[in-house]
């Protein structure tokens, strides 16, 4: 189904009044004392920093260790009282650039249920030389946004920043991943703002 903001209120009501969202990883003290890769969770607030959303992983335990950052997971979306807003679907796939012949870009289905067939909208890799480019379709398939992201991914000292762009050029908003200092040497506990 076309995105509708009458179709999904709670949603809608949460986020009509919000220019900035910002997204907080929680640090897992397990996956950092023991190595051990957990199912990630984020909390989403606005920026008066109250929470307004809070998100989960659902990933299988031997996907999470053996196939990383590349792995299948669902993530789930609920609003402060716990009920399930949206899923975030991502299948298995290779994303090194020597790969990219084998047409293994990375995919997200976005959607209301655990079902794929209900899907608002996809966010899809684009192969490109250098730069990364994503393009997200709506439930039809036409085109809404691009993202664009710089040539260099390191995170060493540095915020990294995709560019949302409407279909003529204009950008219409960006995703940030912040730079965390030292806490990008004990374990995975990211902060992005859109």
């Amino acid at each position: 189904s076309q995105w509708d903001a009458d179709e999904f209120p709670r949603l809608a009501s949460i986020l009509d009044s919000i220019d900035e969202i910002k997204i907080l990883q929680h640090l897992d003290v397990v996956e950092v004392c023991l190595g051990w890769e957990r199912n990630n969770r984020y909390s989403l607030y606005n920026k008066n920093g109250e929470q307004i959303l809070y998100t989960y992983e659902a990933a299988q335990c031997v996907a999470r260790q053996c196939f990383g950052s590349l792995r299948e997971l669902t993530l789930v979306v609920t609003d402060n009282d716990d009920n399930r807003l949206l899923f975030l679907q991502r299948p298995l796939r290779c994303s090194s650039r020597c790969f990219y012949a084998c047409c293994c870009l990375q995919t997200m289905a976005v959607s209301t249920s655990d079902e794929s067939d209900d899907k608002l909208a996809v966010v899809s890799e684009r192969w490109t030389c250098c730069l990364p480019e994503y393009q997200v379709e709506d439930s039809l398939g036409n085109i809404k946004f691009t993202l664009h992201g710089t040539l260099c991914h390191c995170r060493c000292c540095c915020n990294i920043t995709f560019t949302v762009k409407s279909l003529k050029g204009f950008e219409v908003a960006s995703i940030t991943t912040q730079w965390g200092g030292w806490k990008e040497f004990i374990g995975a506990c990211n902060e992005f703002t859109i």
